[in-house]
C-alpha cells in the first residue's frame, strides 16, 4: 500500500472510494483562505467525504492512468501514480497528531 504526506494531509492507496462521497468541481484538495497556500493535483478529481467509524478519510483522490502531481507552495511536489487514494488530514494539538 502506498503512502504519501505533504504537510498535514497523509495520502494512503485506496481499494475503493468509501460512502458518501461528492465530486468537488476543484482539483484543490484542501485549500487555505488565508494563505491561499492550496494543496492540489495536477490531474484527477477530487471528492469529500465525512469521516465515519472505519474510514477517517476527509477526502479521496483518484489519479487516472499517466498520474499526476501532488503540489503546494511550500512544499515539493510528489508524484502520484494511478489509482485511489483516500485522504486524513493530521493537525498537531499540544504536541500529538489528532486524526
Amino acid at each position: 500500500m502506498k503512502q504519501y504526506r505533504q504537510g498535514d494531509l497523509l495520502f494512503i492507496e485506496a481499494e475503493k472510494f468509501g460512502e458518501d462521497i461528492q465530486l468537488t468541481n476543484s482539483k484543490v484538495v484542501l485549500g487555505s483562505s488565508i494563505t491561499g497556500h492550496d494543496h492540489a493535483i495536477t490531474e484527477g478529481k477530487v471528492f469529500t467525504h465525512i469521516p465515519k467509524w472505519g474510514d477517517n478519510a476527509n477526502f479521496y483522490v483518484e489519479i487516472p492512468i499517466g498520474g499526476a502531481e501532488l503540489t503546494h507552495p511550500e512544499h515539493k511536489s510528489i508524484p502520484l501514480s494511478e489509482g485511489i487514494y483516500k485522504v486524513i488530514r493530521q493537525r498537531e494539538v499540544n504536541g500529538y497528531v489528532r486524526d
